[in-house]
């Protein structure tokens, strides 16, 4: 990948320069992660991956949507609450409970 900041190779940029970029593009992640947390709502049941416990799958239920960041209560562990990037997480499928309806 070639990264140019006005037409020139990093290298060669004042560390103004260097700083103002930087700062675009962390306002662009930012923005980003923003628009993600908005397809999640308080209820829902998601999932991730942790990355200290060797990958250990997560699943639990959203009690809160930030900007920048996800809470919520994991589904084996009632006491046990996570604030997780919402980039991170994946929503699961809902599972539909049918009753029957018995016939005399």
């Amino acid at each position: 990948m070639n990264l140019t900041i006005d037409g020139k190779s990093p290298y060669s940029c004042t560390r103004k320069e260097l700083s103002e970029a930087f700062q675009i593009l962390k306002e662009a992640s930012r923005y980003a992660e923003q628009m993600i947390a908005t397809k999640f709502r308080p209820g829902q049941k998601v999932s991730f991956a942790t990355r200290k416990q060797g990958g250990r799958l997560i699943v639990g239920t959203i009690i809160n949507v930030n900007r920048t960041t996800v809470t919520l209560r994991e589904e084996n562990n009632p006491m046990s609450k996570w604030k997780v990037s919402p980039s991170l997480l994946k929503v699961e499928p809902e599972v539909k409970v049918q009753t029957l309806k018995r016939t005399k």
